[in-house]
């Protein structure tokens, strides 16, 4: 079976290059072709008729599929035939006796390149979905989205922008990042729905190593502008000490440079927070003991972080608050109410899942109560 080692790896260095790069560029015309077409039917559409266009569309792709895949597989063996022939005469050539099995395992090997050099080399392109649902996105935002926003006297408002200098400011941790589009800007607040996570190493019982994908962060950025009355940087993170510093190192890092830890005088708050300064004179400022007590009542909703700057404050809560143990598994109710809003929040400013029957507006609208009624209590930091 050497000799058809040696003629598909001669196949692969000849060929394949050239065969790719001029694959690619009908490829990126054919997708560019595709995303003006799609440019174009979707451009007077409403969100009900993008998300029926969507909608047909992915069933059409399935039907397609399901008619399509039998005639692919006789297309491949038929061009595998041949093929599988000529190997096997030069087989003979070469002093090998041939065999109906041998003729069959050449022909399974040779169908199954084939296969995969359509797959990856002559596959066109199709109904670009991503683009389809960005566009939707928009329409979703324009038609939906904003008259909302300007119906509750929201102003300037930029959807998909959100600079939140969460690392810079040491507001999260940030591990590697998980992208989010969940994001907005507007005069009264910015927020963002973002995820960082990390990668742990583990051994089996054989001892072979493999890596796991461990989010650390995924929740709520806000940055709310005020006057905070404070020049430096003050930082008020979850404890490094409670809850064996899980909480702590899953949204924020401790102490930065340049920073002093700052002692309040407050056994609860203490066991609740760790707070950072540059000048501790700010932190005793911005920490009265009416905002102290209103962080710890806060504390028991959320997983949260705060970092105070002259220009406002920024705020993160984090929904990945346990890591478990299989012990831990045995308590928890992952029915309950409390513990699916507390730990698996979606993002606020989403666009709908296409198949809902749920009207959008009011999707939209519930959306925007549950997002305000969390604004306004971290608005309470600042009136405490």
């Amino acid at each position: 079976m050497w000799i058809l080692l040696v003629v598909e790896l001669i196949a692969i260095v000849i060929f394949m290059p050239k065969l790719r790069k001029k694959v690619n560029k009908q490829q990126g015309e054919e997708e560019q072709r595709i995303h003006n077409k799609i440019d174009e039917e979707m451009e007077n559409m409403t969100f009900q008729e993008g998300s029926e266009y969507l909608l047909k569309n992915k069933k059409e792709k399935w039907n397609n599929l399901k008619k399509d895949v039998p005639k692919i597989i006789v297309k491949v063996i038929s061009i595998a035939f041949p093929i599988a022939i000529v190997i096997i005469l030069v087989m003979a050539i070469d002093g090998f006796s041939p065999s109906i099995n041998m003729f069959l395992n050449v022909w399974v090997e040779v169908s199954i390149f084939v296969a995969l050099i359509s797959f990856f080399y002559l596959k066109k392109p199709g109904f670009n979905f991503f683009y389809a649902e960005l566009k939707l996105k928009k329409i979703y935002e324009k038609e939906i989205c904003q008259p909302v926003l300007d119906k509750r006297n929201y102003h300037n408002v930029l959807f998909g922008i959100a600079n939140i200098r969460d690392r810079e400011i040491g507001l999260t941790r940030g591990d590697e990042y998980l992208d989010t589009d969940d994001s907005i800007t507007c005069d009264e607040f910015t927020y963002r729905k973002v995820a960082y996570y990390h990668e742990v190493e583990h051994e089996n019982a054989k001892g072979h190593t493999y890596r796991e994908r461990v989010t650390t962060f995924d929740g709520n950025e806000i940055f709310l502008p005020c006057n905070t009355m404070v020049e430096d940087t003050v930082r008020i993170i979850p404890s490094i000490t409670k809850h064996s510093g899980k909480e702590n190192i899953y949204i924020s890092c401790g102490r930065l440079e340049g920073e002093e830890h700052v002692d309040i005088e407050d056994i609860e708050f203490n066991q609740e927070f760790e707070v950072y300064a540059k000048n501790p004179h700010d932190a005793y400022i911005f920490l009265n003991s009416q905002r102290i007590e209103y962080l710890k009542q806060l504390r028991k909703k959320y997983i949260i972080a705060v970092v105070v700057k002259n220009e406002g404050i920024y705020i993160a809560t984090n929904t990945t608050s346990w890591h478990f143990t299989s012990e831990d598994l045995k308590s928890v109710n992952f029915t309950s109410e409390d513990f699916k809003s507390r730990y698996f929040t979606s993002g606020y400013f989403k666009l709908p899942d296409i198949k809902s029957e749920k009207d959008p507006i009011q999707y939209f609208e519930n959306n925007m109560n549950n997002f305000e009624i969390m604004l306004e209590e971290f608005k309470k930091i600042m009136w405490s």
